[in-house]
């Protein structure tokens, strides 16, 4: 790269310009000037999660506990890792000391993405060999790409990818390009070795941003520098592989200690495959689709473009994989990358002569972008590393971000070799100097425009007035529920649901519970207790009758029922009749589908019938549940299916094992559980108390022509069930000595089976 004239002040007023162009773009894509800081840009689905996230860090200094919430022992999140976002959480924190209020701070923080994204960008342009203008568009161009609209707070953690443009830079470093002779790398001293230390030092602090902001990014880097390490070996270079290992050691080392919390957690208190235990299919899946790469985006601007998005679309609607609209690079980007590939095939080839500097960078990109493309599509690369373990990197579409800053990097070195070219031209000698200096500023602003035009749409601004009725009508009830409790009362809520991740119940989407602890500031929740651990205790209510499920709630010291009415087919209809009978009418409603009961008379009145001993033990009884576990024989569960009935059915299902409450009229929900003969389901019983409990299931088989089924257990007559292909269900009546029980099941036959709907009544837990 030539060097330009000026200096770091230079610099820093490009960096700035770069940060503002991007801000200013951001703001009018988003129509911030209709937004309220105070109310999420997103207020659904994952984005409630990471508010949550947010709410307590600021709340409670840090995310992997939460009091608050899986009352009465509280939420602890050190099964569900995110210590691969440990930096975002510190910014976040950072931001918590300017205003309290998590919907600002998220919001903020949104934003922020916007800038740093830039900033790295340009930074990494610029070492990468782009002049000042390009690397000013170029970095714009990176950060206003669709992915950063679509995922948004949605994905609030994987929408801020700012360490992607460092990661690339590790990459070509391990590749031979000379990053450190740029404006921000380059160092001056007299002592070789202090040049080199001082070097390992940028790299250790990169690897160390990048492993600690970014659990998908960092293994991408893992993955590309690996890359580039095998290409610069199959160029007779072997030293460089050296390089490589070190960086991808300091990256994984920097993951593992962020994450050394849970770490420590799981070797202690053991693995717990009931949270985020991906398949490997699920790469597949979640897979990258490359066509979509240079697609234009939905609903474009330029009606011939949508049109041909909309077509191109609807050639592939049955297709396994899961659809990614944050995919598209836009022109500049989809240019970029076809010049990569381009390159590749020019250089394979037979030149006639050495190719240039710049065309060898090129082929160079095209070749990590060919590596990127081949890991992340379906059945690719990212296939094995599943079946080697590594699942929890699964949506490999999110690679399209890297393979967008490659492409960009390789546009930009295709501007520096053309562009001397056309300065030289005699047109532009004829033109004022003056002129011809601003040119390249003003082709880069219109570049800018242009690419900003093409990569979003209006849609991409949050529907903020929707947004806001919403949010102020959860506000509101929340507000009236805290000014008639106690604080720290405990507030049971309905439906039932799995987590962290469960699949839709009737309309209310994944985390949904999660909108009354947004606003409260004085109450304790039921939900969420992390799945497959002794404070998950509340799935053990389901299939009982509402009136059980109350005595149960109010013995564990909850003294409110919260519903969500989308949680139910018949929008709670049928409950709130119930409820009606056992209660009375509700203490609270809401026009956006909140209702609440106060229980504090009832749970007076139960202790009163019943006395204290007796409540207490129910309160023992429903707070250590008996746990099932799929011990020998079992494989990965069927997703759960809904199935009719033709009598209204009382089951529904958050997870794909057990059977919760609450009753959807017409529905039933149906669990499997592959099984071969013999299988082993263990009970846990973790009272120090013998306990008479039914456990209750389904049973269907795969052989054509029917099957028996028995289950026995030590000191139980077994039980054969007499199962077909339809499901059938099956009863046995235990006595559980504290610890655990093995019950046995066997195939008459010898085919395959499949266990469901898994409900353990314990008869001691009511007296």
């Amino acid at each position: 790269m030539a060097r330009q004239p000026g200096g770091g002040r230079v610099e820093l007023a490009f960096l700035a310009a770069t940060a503002a162009t991007t801000s200013v773009s951001a703001g009018v894509v988003l129509r911030l000037w209709r937004a309220d800081l105070r109310v999420p840009f997103v207020y659904f689905f994952d984005a409630v999660f990471n508010a949550t996230a947010v709410k307590s860090i600021l709340e409670h200094g840090w995310f992997l506990h939460n009091p608050s919430l899986g009352a009465p022992a509280g939420l602890d999140m050190h099964d569900f890792p995110l210590g691969g976002e440990n930096l975002q959480f510190l910014l976040i924190k950072i931001l918590g000391l300017v205003s309290g209020d998590w919907a600002t701070v998220m919001n903020a923080y949104f934003l922020l993405g916007f800038v740093l994204t830039a900033l790295t960008a340009y930074v990494a342009l610029r070492q990468t060999g782009s002049s000042r203008w390009p690397a000013l568009a170029l970095a714009s161009l990176f950060t206003l790409l669709p992915y950063h609209f679509v995922l948004g707070e949605t994905q609030l953690f994987q929408s801020a990818y700012y360490v992607v443009p460092l990661g690339v830079l590790l990459v070509v470093d391990v590749l031979g390009w000379d990053v450190w002779q740029g404006p921000f790398l380059a160092f001056a001293a007299p002592d070789r070795r202090r040049v080199g230390l001082r070097r390992w030092v940028v790299r250790a602090g990169v690897a160390a941003v990048i492993a600690s902001a970014g659990s998908y990014y960092a293994p991408f880097t893992v993955v590309l520098v690996v890359v580039a390490a095998c290409l610069r070996v199959l160029a007779g270079d072997r030293r460089t592989a050296l390089r490589a290992l070190a960086v991808v050691g300091m990256l994984v080392a920097v993951l593992a200690a962020n994450n050394a919390p849970s770490l420590l957690y799981r070797h202690d208190h053991g693995g717990n495959a009931e949270v985020a235990d991906r398949a490997p299919g699920e790469s597949d899946l979640y897979a990258l689709h490359v066509v979509d790469l240079f697609l234009p985006i939905q609903a474009h601007r330029l009606a011939p473009f949508a049109a041909l998005k909309e077509r191109l679309d609807g050639l592939w609607p049955a297709s396994p994989v899961w659809p990614a609209p944050q995919t598209p690079l836009g022109l500049a980007g989809a240019a970029g990358l076809a010049l990569s590939l381009v390159a590749v095939a020019s250089v394979a080839g037979v030149p006639r002569r050495p190719p240039t500097p710049a065309r060898a960078r090129m082929a160079q990109v095209g070749l990590l972008n060919l590596a990127a493309i081949v890991v992340g599509v379906a059945t690719g690369l990212s296939s094995l590393l599943a079946v080697a373990g590594v699942t929890e990197v699964r949506v490999w579409s999110r690679l399209s971000v890297v393979i967008g800053f490659l492409a960009l990097v390789a546009a930009g070195q295709a501007v520096e070799a053309v562009w001397p070219r056309l300065a030289g031209s005699p047109a532009a000698s004829r033109l004022p100097p003056q002129l011809a200096r601003s040119l390249g500023a003003g082709v880069a602003v219109l570049a800018v425009v242009l690419g900003v035009l093409d990569q979003t749409q209006p849609g991409m601004a949050p529907p903020y007035a929707a947004i806001g009725d919403l949010f102020a009508g959860d506000r509101d009830f929340v507000a009236g529920l805290e000014r008639r409790m106690p604080a720290g009362s405990a507030i049971f809520q309905l439906p039932l649901a799995g987590f962290p991740e469960h699949p839709t119940i009737a309309s209310m989407p994944d985390y949904g519970l999660l909108r009354g602890y947004l606003h409260s500031k004085t109450l304790r929740w039921s939900y969420p207790s992390i799945r497959g651990r002794p404070a998950d205790w509340a799935w053990s209510l389901g299939g009982r009758s509402l009136e059980a499920v109350l005595d149960g709630a109010t013995a564990a010291g909850f003294t409110g029922l919260y519903v969500d009415r989308a949680g139910f087919a018949d929008r709670a209809a049928g409950l709130e009749a119930e409820m009606g009978r056992i209660v009375g009418p509700p203490t609270l409603a809401s026009e956006q589908g909140l209702v609440f009961w106060d229980l504090r008379d009832r749970a007076a009145a139960q202790r009163m019938g019943l006395g204290a001993a007796a409540v207490d033990r129910l309160r023992r009884h429903v707070l250590a549940p008996v746990v099932p576990r799929w011990a020998e024989g079992f494989g990965r569960p069927v997703a759960p299916s809904w199935v009719p009935e033709p009598v209204p059915g009382q089951r529904l299902s958050t997870g794909a094992d057990f059977v919760p409450y609450p009753a959807l009229p017409g529905r039933s929900f149906e669990t499997r559980r592959p099984a071969v003969s013999p299988a082993v389901l263990e009970l846990r019983n973790p009272l120090p108390e013998r306990r008479p409990v039914y456990l209750r299931l389904t049973v269907t088989t795969t052989a054509a022509k029917g099957d028996v089924v028995t289950f026995a257990a030590g000191g139980t007559a077994p039980v054969h069930v007499t199962a077909g292909p339809d499901a059938r269900p099956g009863e046995l009546a235990l006595s559980l000595a504290p610890g655990t029980t093995r019950v046995r099941i066997t195939s008459a036959a010898g085919a395959g089976f499949s266990i469901g709907n898994v409900l353990v009544v314990d008869d001691g837990s009511t007296p």
